[in-house]
């Protein structure tokens, strides 16, 4: 182990036991938890966007379904139909396992494919919901331009993500690395020698973390800033109608110095709308 990583591990030993660590809402053990929690996600999505639109007869694309939680859950709002896309194909068919136990499973289709080259026709959808999707998508605005493809003329593509790269988690190895910063603080392959060390004690991980995975993700996200985020889209044919933007607690009011305000982004909600159609 090299002096940086040495510097790192010990520094990730002091927070584990001080135990200052992210407060994550959860931690599930199986995938089959995980999937609830998707689900329960889903729900508060729904509900907080009702008075703004209706899943009821509608088409649903759920974009980086994951293990299908959320897929599940539209499709009981009495949407004619809900699809989930997810390039993981160990979690899409978890998905279709999830739908069979939730008997949902004759109402939603579970497709294997990439968000930047969707295996789906276009002018489909009505609603499109891609939840902590985009800071994992390298080629994001392609992703996007593959959405306004499928999606209806009238349609509406949900987006929300985080913790963006800036964040103190923005490198989404808190299971393994709980230093904020981490990954502007330290090279890659340091961060990915010292998972991979640290990863071999698991009595605090959950037992469905591959670690593997993790490392794909990390070495993967799109590095997605709000102002990375903007721009993507005004390379697109959508209009941003909502954007909100959350910032960590208690220091909520550094939102207010926007030179480092993206430091402390924890979630970017927004709601996208085709130019060509309006």
């Amino acid at each position: 182990m090299v002096f940086s990583e040495k510097i790192c591990s010990m520094i990730s030993n002091i927070f584990f036991k001080l135990n200052i660590r992210p407060a994550l809402s959860e931690t599930p053990l199986t995938t089959e938890e995980y999937s609830e929690m998707e689900f329960r996600t889903a729900k508060e999505l729904s509900e907080k966007f009702k008075s703004q639109v209706s899943f009821v007869n509608k088409n649903v694309l759920d974009l980086g379904c994951g293990l299908g939680g959320q897929t599940v859950y539209f499709s009981k709002l009495n949407t004619l139909r809900s699809v989930g896309v997810d390039i993981n194909t160990k979690w899409i068919r978890e998905a279709k396992n999830f739908s069979k136990k939730k008997r949902v499973s004759t109402k939603v289709d579970f497709v294997i494919g990439d968000a930047a080259n969707l295996p789906l026709k276009k002018n489909v959808f009505d609603i499109i919901v891609a939840y902590d999707v985009m800071e994992h998508l390298p080629q994001a605005e392609k992703a996007l331009k593959e959405c306004e493809r499928v999606i209806k003329p009238d349609g509406v593509l949900y987006v929300v993500f985080g913790p963006p790269w800036l964040n103190p988690c923005g490198a989404h190895l808190w299971d393994y690395i709980p230093i904020p910063w981490c990954h502007l603080l330290f090279s890659e392959r340091t961060l990915v020698n010292v998972a991979r060390v640290r990863a071999k004690d698991k009595s605090s991980l959950s037992p469905i973390i591959e670690i593997e995975h993790e490392i794909a993700v990390f070495q993967n996200l799109a590095k997605m800033t709000l102002r990375k985020f903007k721009k993507i889209i005004s390379k697109t044919g959508f209009k941003i109608v909502y954007l909100k933007e959350e910032y960590i607690k208690k220091i909520s009011f550094l939102r207010y110095l926007p030179f480092i305000k993206e430091f402390f982004i924890s979630k970017i909600t927004c709601i996208l709308k085709a130019r060509r159609w309006t």
